[in-house]
């Protein structure tokens, strides 16, 4: 019963779907019975703000207890709490930004908000599961959410296109993960982490039967490139640049904060259990990825004109960085990474937020292309300021939060005595400031024949735009309240 208690955030929201569906088709059917206009995806939405808003009090009601429960396969804990937080926190952000941006783009389809709070249940339980079972049931629920919102504008070629493309890949890579489980339980027996970590970490497999060691390696290797898939790590970035265009803005801008923080939470649990057994295999296959996805993540960016697209790079870059210590088994390391999850998530909030807000006074029409945005410092100089402030932080320029994020994950691969990677790093990350400043360029000093006037963004998104750009330039005066709760974080993981 205690293990209920436990998931009553998941419970919970998932009333709140049946209630809102059955709610919501009623409703329907009397609006066209009676005939008259009522947009009920204003109302959705709201509800779907304020499940999300409750879920937050429930989860800070239960955040005290740590414990397994459901037959091991459910844990809840520091960890845990600590991302299910953002998740819900950031969820809550997306809808309510997003708001006025189904007006503008004339989306009448109230189904899409149950499905993103069925993608949260989903991705909640990411972070929470604790076996191999429920992680692979917990990613298929949130893709095929996902799978269906990239749909959104069903009358448009290009959404179409992004639905099918996201579809293919994402079963390619539920196929792999699945394949490597069961290789992993063929070779084992186990499923559970926790017998899993006490195999890896107690037993010396390699000792005891060399074929078997190699075998489990295997479908560890296909565990990580089907969970790598799910955050656009190069090779398996094929998907996020095409689907960050194709997608409705809102459905992009749910993307790309939100289910990246429950794959990288589950690869932290995953590499507790793993990295004392393959450290040197997957470190260098690990190294070789991150590597990679920056230089493919920095080089791409600078050749695209869409506003979109060069997001889409630039969360690709980032997963590079992220990953470069994620397998490093000091507590340095795990600081870090989860230091520049928050960073991250601050940074593409903002810049979300701004692009959702970016639309002509005259037709409403959003900002698509990198020439959209010229002369935006004559139209409206305080929202170019913000939008300055969050791309000096994105290139991690000092002050800003940006430049403590990456220099952590820097001053820990020297202390590895990784030099040459130190290195590379330094020089895409200073490639990687081109396409940054190309935007400042434009906002600033390009010439246009025609004066820019935008559209009035509204006060709650002003006020939140503002809040964020001085958590980005003062964080550095006051930063202990994160850094002490990032260090309680990380001794629950590693006890």
């Amino acid at each position: 019963m205690f293990g209920y208690f436990l998931l009553s955030t998941e419970i919970y929201i998932m009333i709140q779907i049946i209630f809102l569906l059955f709610f919501c088709v009623i409703l329907q059917e009397e609006i066209l019975n009676l005939k008259f206009k009522f947009n009920v995806l204003n109302l959705v939405q709201f509800f779907g703000c304020l499940t999300l808003f409750y879920a937050l009090i429930i989860l800070y009601k239960t955040m005290y207890y740590d414990k397994i429960f459901l037959n091991y396969l459910l844990f809840c804990d520091n960890l845990s709490f600590f991302f299910k937080f953002i998740v819900l926190f950031t969820s809550f952000i997306c809808i309510l930004f997003s708001w006025n941006y189904c007006e503008y783009e004339n989306i009448k389809i109230f189904e899409y908000i149950l499905l993103l709070l069925l993608s949260v249940v989903g991705i909640l339980t990411i972070i929470s599961s604790y076996d191999l079972i429920t992680m692979y049931l917990a990613i298929e629920l949130q893709s095929l959410c996902f799978y269906i919102v990239t749909n959104l504008k069903f009358y448009s070629n290009f959404s179409i296109e992004a639905g099918l493309k996201y579809f293919i890949l994402g079963a390619l890579s539920s196929g792999i993960l699945l394949f490597g489980s069961s290789l992993l339980y063929g070779f084992t027996g186990l499923t559970n982490f926790l017998d899993l970590s006490v195999l890896f970490y107690y037993y010396n497999l390699e000792g005891y039967n060399l074929y078997y060691y190699d075998s489990a390696l295997v479908g560890i290797i296909f565990i990580y490139c089907g969970i790598l898939f799910k955050i656009g790590v190069v090779p398996f970035h094929m998907w996020v640049s095409d689907i960050y265009e194709g997608s409705p803005t809102n459905i992009t801008f749910f993307f790309a904060v939100v289910p990246q923080i429950s794959i990288l939470s589950l690869l932290l649990r995953l590499n507790i259990i793993f990295v004392f057994a393959y450290l040197k295999d997957l470190y260098i296959l690990f190294m070789f990825l991150s590597m990679l996805t920056i230089a493919v993540g920095t080089l791409g960016a600078i050749y695209q004109t869409k506003l979109k697209r060069i997001v889409a790079y630039s969360s690709v870059s980032n997963m590079g960085y992220i990953l470069s210590v994620m397998l490093t088994t000091n507590i340095e390391a795990m600081y870090s990474v989860i230091f520049y999850i928050i960073v991250y998530n601050i940074i593409s909030i903002g810049l979300w937020v701004l692009i959702l807000s970016f639309r002509n006074q005259s037709n409403f029409a959003k900002f698509k292309e990198l020439g959209d945005v010229v002369l935006l410092f004559n139209s409206n100089k305080y929202l170019s300021i913000i939008f300055f402030v969050f791309l000096f932080s994105a290139m991690g320029i000092p002050p800003m939060i940006g430049f403590f994020s990456k220099l952590f994950i820097l001053l820990n691969i020297i202390e590895l005595k990784m030099y040459f990677f130190a290195l590379f790093i330094i020089i895409f990350n200073s490639i990687g400031v081109i396409y940054y400043l190309r935007l400042i360029k434009v906002m600033y000093f390009s010439t246009s024949n025609k004066f820019l006037f935008l559209a009035d963004i509204g006060e709650l998104k002003a006020l939140f735009l503002v809040f964020l750009a001085y958590l980005n330039i003062f964080f550095f005066c006051y930063p202990s309240h994160v850094l002490i709760l990032i260090h309680n974080v990380i001794l629950f993981l590693f006890s």
